[in-house]
């Protein structure tokens, strides 16, 4: 796994001597991929974020449905809930373990009244809340 600080790309590696035949071999293997098949080019680097992040909701104010993305650092369990303007829980949207990486669910507003509502994200020692507005 590939340890990223925001911003920065996978740099190329290349064989080179002190590297064992297997290293070189997967290495020449990946650049023959790349050449073959340009279009994966964008979608095989790696994005490790360096700490837990609860994205602003996108689009927001709302009306059918919201983007929730977050950024996960290690393998973690996630939990990630709505809650209504009086601290009620409306939705669990995640409670699982997820992997490291980039991540986004959707949240539909199946039942909901128009209102104020929040998205909490929740791991280890990290809680972040973003507010959300449902218009109808």
């Amino acid at each position: 796994m590939l340890f990223l600080e925001p911003g920065l790309r996978q740099g190329r590696r290349t064989a080179s001597a002190g590297m064992s035949r297997n290293e070189k071999y997967k290495i020449l293997t990946a650049e023959l991929d790349r050449i073959l098949h340009p279009e994966k080019e964008n979608n095989d680097e790696v994005y490790i974020p360096l700490n837990y992040k609860l994205h602003s909701p996108y689009p927001n104010p709302f009306n059918s449905s919201v983007k929730i993305t977050y950024d996960v650092p290690k393998t973690s369990y996630i939990q990630i809930k709505i809650y209504d303007l009086l601290g009620r829980h409306v939705k669990s949207l995640v409670s699982s373990t997820i992997d490291a990486g980039n991540h986004s669910v959707i949240f539909n507003n199946k039942g909901l009244s128009s209102g104020i509502y929040y998205v909490q994200m929740h791991s280890d020692n990290f809680t972040q809340l973003r507010k959300i507005v449902l218009l109808k």
